[in-house]
C-alpha cells in the first residue's frame, strides 16, 4: 500500500511539473513576433482545410473494352457529383484519357458526359469537378488514339484500364 501512495504521489508531482512546463511555454509562445503568430496561424489555417474531406472508394462493378479503348465504373446506385469534388481514377496502359460522367438518361455509345482530357500521371488522374453533376450512373475513362474518332489523343496511345475511382468531397 505505501508504495502504491509513492508511485501516485510522484506521477501527481509529474503532472504538475508538465503543466507548468506547458503553461511556460504558451506564455513564450505569445511574446513571440508578429511573424511567428503569423505563420503559426496560417499553418493552423491549412491544417484544419487539409483535414475537412471525406476519402470514399466508390462502389460498383469495373469493365474494359480495349477494342474501344476503353474502360468503366458501373456505379452500384446512381451518385450526384458536387461542385469542388474530385475523383482520383487509377488507369493503366493509356497516357492519355477522356474522363466521362454519364448520367442515367444517356447511352454508354454515344460522346455525351465527357468532362475533359486528362494526362495520367503514375498511374493517376486527378479529375477537379467544376461543377454539380446528378445521376451519374458511371464513371469512365476513353484512351486510344482518337476516341469516337472525335478526339485526337495521339499516336500510340493505349487502351486505358480502370482499376479503381476515389472520390473526395471538401
Amino acid at each position: 500500500m505505501k508504495n502504491e501512495i509513492k508511485t501516485a504521489s510522484i506521477l501527481g508531482l509529474v503532472l504538475i511539473a508538465l503543466v507548468v512546463v506547458s503553461c511556460s511555454n504558451r506564455n513564450k509562445s505569445k511574446s513571440s513576433t508578429s511573424n511567428d503568430s503569423t505563420q503559426k496561424e496560417e499553418s493552423d489555417k491549412n491544417t484544419t482545410i487539409e483535414s475537412v474531406y471525406t476519402k470514399t472508394v466508390l462502389i460498383g462493378i469495373i469493365g474494359s473494352a480495349p477494342e474501344w479503348g476503353s474502360s468503366w465504373l458501373d456505379l452500384a446506385s446512381p451518385m450526384d457529383f458536387m461542385e469542388n469534388d474530385s475523383l482520383i481514377l487509377y488507369i493503366s496502359g493509356a497516357s492519355k484519357v477522356l474522363v466521362r460522367l454519364l448520367h442515367i438518361n444517356n447511352s454508354q455509345d454515344q460522346p455525351v458526359g465527357i468532362i475533359g482530357q486528362h494526362t495520367v500521371v503514375n498511374g493517376q488522374v486527378i479529375v477537379r469537378i467544376s461543377q454539380s453533376y446528378t445521376g451519374i450512373k458511371q464513371i469512365s475513362v476513353h484512351g486510344g488514339e482518337n476516341p469516337w474518332g472525335n478526339y485526337l489523343l495521339g499516336s500510340g496511345n493505349k487502351p486505358a484500364t480502370l482499376q479503381q475511382v476515389i472520390l473526395i468531397r471538401y
